[in-house]
């Protein structure tokens, strides 16, 4: 694994607990000297679903929940703590599940920094801690702060009904505009639905894209209910255009990178053109082996996922963010969510995880993934950027963060497939359909078997997941990090799929042929 050490971090910043975890038997240890939607608010762990049920998440998660109050330790300095963290974080790489950039920062320095894998796996270019990646949904919080810029500007606030902005949004005249930052707007958000694989591959724009939520019937009344949307960040980035008379891409450049010297971040408005020292997106596609990230254009995802970036320029976008260098106090306040329980375009861990709060936001896009938290009180700041697809930057945060705390950790595992054969694995076969309560509502995956393992591809987006056996009937998908059981019963297999920080165990049964073809919704 090709890995570049902090020296290099050195110029980018020149001023710069365990619960009763249960091993498997499908893991074991590694020896080497770990998105869709985000967080959802107060998250919580998922239960086991079996005896051979696979557990690689809880040895990350397991330090957040219900753990006492902790100074950073005091008998540890930076040399030891860099130690600590670098084997933590080179064991985690050694399972083929994390390629990327990691930044650790405690007292406005940082105290690790290390580039692993490849950027470019063709050519064998390993990544470096000024390579760039796309972000993803991490684009959220700055979409956010240039929202901010405006309200601090005068031309809107965080109450403006959108509808005066943009007409014709659905329920626009009741939608305001945090409750588009914070996902309670009750829109639908067209790329859940079966035909955005083919036309996230077109370049399109911010107007663009509101056209087709304008197309969409919402999902239910304003300031209902929490629904994590990407059409939120669309309408958002339109509202951004309209008020400022430049784009998206020009306004974030002119208002945010170019003040906080961020030269290593931009929006991408051309797939086609060559951004320098730009990773290559990969998807896992089995034990150790990869494949090219699904194409999208990433003005598709204007606004929610559209910005790369590098680990140095995220931790300046959030320093400034923090330290009131970007809006003004009362207007940081309320983007940070001081007091609440979220904030605008952010997500909140209560005290109760390590005796510290903090805000954070990860992202994943075909491709690439990413991660950020901010113990804003304590100034301790984790940063991840990665070039696979699959939710490891918010995983292994679980275990930097505990290292932090000095809270207790164990070390990462390896997967062991569960031996099966092709035969074995092709009972699996076919197309299963979850509830209108999923992600996507009464969503489509289909399942084959590929070789030692079976690819999982998803009908809203063409998405592909491999699934590893790691028991009979049981799968881990790093994809989404998900915990999957399929269990026969008397009207047909049904797959129990419990993806990381969600509580809830979603169903999907597998459908009859003919229902596959016709689409039939699950029976209510």
């Amino acid at each position: 694994m090709a890995q570049e050490s902090a020296g290099l971090l050195r110029g980018l910043f020149p001023g710069a607990a365990a619960l009763n975890l249960k091993k498997s038997r499908n893991l074991q240890a590694s020896v080497s000297p770990r998105s869709g939607p985000a967080f959802p608010p107060l998250a919580a762990l998922r239960p086991q679903l079996g005896t051979h049920h696979m557990t690689i998440h809880r040895w990350f998660a397991g330090a957040a929940l219900a753990l006492a109050f902790a100074l950073p330790s005091q008998a540890a300095t930076d040399a030891e703590l860099h130690g600590q963290l670098e084997a933590y974080a080179d064991a985690f790489a050694a399972t083929g599940l994390f390629s990327g950039v990691v930044l650790v920062e405690r007292g406005g320095h940082p105290v690790f920094a290390k580039a692993y894998g490849l950027a470019d796996r063709a050519f064998g270019v390993a990544n470096r801690m000024d390579t760039r990646f796309q972000i993803a949904s991490l684009s959220k919080p700055i979409t956010s702060a240039a929202i901010g810029r405006l309200v601090d500007q005068g031309k809107l606030t965080f109450e403006t009904p959108v509808g005066k902005i943009i007409p014709g949004i659905p329920n626009g005249d009741r939608i305001t505009i945090e409750q588009l930052l914070t996902h309670y707007s009750g829109l639908d958000s067209p790329d859940r639905t079966a035909d955005y694989g083919t036309w996230r591959r077109f370049p399109t724009t911010a107007e663009g894209l509101v056209v087709r939520v304008k197309a969409s019937k919402p999902r239910f009344e304003p300031g209902e209910k929490y629904s994590y949307a990407n059409a939120n960040y669309w309408v958002l980035a339109r509202v951004i255009e309209v008020l400022s008379g430049v784009s998206y891409g020009d306004f974030v450049q002119r208002e945010i990178f170019d003040p906080l010297g961020m030269t290593h971040t931009a929006h991408r408005d051309d797939l086609l053109k060559v951004v320098p020292e730009l990773a290559t997106g990969y998807q896992i596609d089995g034990l150790n082996t990869y494949r090219v990230g699904e194409i999208v254009d990433w003005t598709t995802k204007t606004g929610n996922g559209s910005l790369y970036s590098t680990v140095g320029d995220l931790a300046k976008f959030y320093h400034a963010l923090r330290d009131g260098r970007l809006l003004t106090p009362q207007t940081t306040a309320r983007v940070l969510g001081d007091g609440k329980r979220w904030g605008l375009g952010w997500f909140h861990r209560g005290p109760e995880a390590f005796g510290h709060g903090s805000v954070r936001f990860n992202g994943r896009s075909p491709g690439y993934s990413s991660y950020l938290e901010g113990f804003k009180d304590d100034d301790v700041t984790i940063v991840m950027v990665s070039n696979l697809y699959d939710y490891a930057p918010t995983v292994v945060a679980e275990g930097l963060a505990a290292i932090v705390w000095d809270r207790p950790h164990e070390p990462p595992q390896k997967i062991i497939l569960y031996p099966a054969s092709p035969q074995a694995l092709a009972r699996y076969d076919g197309v299963y359909q979850f509830g209108p309560d999923f992600h996507v509502r009464n969503g489509k995956a289909t399942l084959a078997v590929a070789g030692d393992h079976v690819r999982m591809t998803w009908d809203a987006g063409g998405v592909v997941s491999p699934l590893f056996p790691v028991g009979p009937g049981k799968f881990f998908d790093p994809a989404f990090w998900a915990d999957i059981e399929i269990i026969d019963g008397p009207s047909g297999p049904t797959m129990k799929y419990h993806s990381f920080g969600f509580p809830t165990v979603f169903e999907a049964r597998k459908l009859k042929e003919a229902d596959a073809v016709a689409g039939t919704a699950p029976a209510s």
